[in-house]
């Protein structure tokens, strides 16, 4: 869960909940409603988790690194 700003939709989708910047009551609801249901909270844990080691874990960022280099080639 986050304000949602540049940069940060990347790192949060699909499975992170956005609130409007500076909306506290926006936020306290997100938490609010993920404390409510724990297999909501489970389930977006487990894709956030899946999500950052397919898009920002190691082994995409050495993909990423290798065929930046093979470009060179």
């Amino acid at each position: 869960m986050a304000e949602d700003r540049d940069g940060v939709r990347e790192v949060m989708a699909p499975s992170g909940r956005l609130v409007p910047p500076g909306d506290a009551a926006a936020f306290a609801a997100a938490i609010a409603d993920l404390s409510a249901d724990r297999e909501a909270l489970a389930a977006a844990a487990a894709a956030a988790r899946q999500h950052m080691q397919d898009h920002h874990g190691v082994n995409a960022a050495s993909e990423r690194i290798d065929a930046a280099l093979k470009s060179f080639l």
